[in-house]
Formats: structure tokens, sequence, C-alpha cells
């Protein structure tokens, strides 16, 4: 997995192996892009939460749950750690739930990433019932 930034200032996410981790990541550009252009008409507050937030899930959230799922797709289990991981990745994202009344055009990002924690709990569910 690489991540580089575009001609267009975006970042972009190669070599995931995952169409809809690439998916999430053309919404997350798509949304860096409306954070600067409209920062100056948020309130200040919820703007420096915004960048925090969306950079923590370019450089981290991400890119680790690609992971996670690269390993279930080899039909592997989860460990206890990626378990509490994936179960505080759920925690934080349903924190942001509120933060939404406010900024609705984040919304499209945030239920596709739950989606995908979704489609990564199921198969780490299957994955355990094979075993």
């Amino acid at each position: 997995m690489e991540l580089f930034v575009d001609r267009t200032g975006h970042h972009i996410l190669a070599n995931a192996g995952d169409e809809y981790a690439g998916r999430i990541h053309g919404v997350y550009a798509r949304t860096i892009t409306r954070l600067k252009e409209s920062s100056m008409s948020l309130q200040t507050d919820d703007t420096g939460i915004i960048q925090v937030i969306l950079e923590r899930f370019e450089k981290q959230r991400l890119p680790r749950m690609i992971e996670i799922k690269q390993r279930l797709d080899q039909g592997e289990k989860l460990n206890e750690f990626e378990l509490e991981y994936l179960s505080k990745a759920v925690h934080d994202a349903r924190a942001l739930l509120p933060f939404l009344e406010r900024h609705p055009e984040y919304e499209s990002l945030l239920s596709r990433v739950f989606h995908y924690y979704k489609i990564i709990s199921d198969e780490a569910l299957d994955n355990e019932e094979k075993n």
C-alpha cells in the first residue's frame, strides 16, 4: 500500500488491494477538497477537529483497516489486539455522529467508513466460524 499526492493535491491510496477502501479514499479526497474550500465558513473549533480527525483517518485508521482486511481475505482470524483496534475504531466513529448534525457534508464519508467496518467485522466472524 502506498499513499501519494496527485497533481490536484489529493492524497491517493495506491495498491490498497481493496476496491471498497479505494472508494472510501475517493470520498475522503473529495471531503478534504471541500474542507479546504469551505474552512473559512466553518466554526473555528470544528475546523481544527475536522482536520485532526481526517488526518488520523488517512494516516492511521484506513491503512490499518486495509491491513486487517487483507489478512481476513487470506482466511486468517483476528488476534486480540486487532479486535480491540476494530472495537475502538467503531467506538470513535460513533462518537462523531452528533458532529454530523452540524456538518452533514461528512455523512457520506462516515457512512462508507461504517460500512467498511461492517464488512471487516462480518468477514472476521466468518473466519472465526470456519476455524
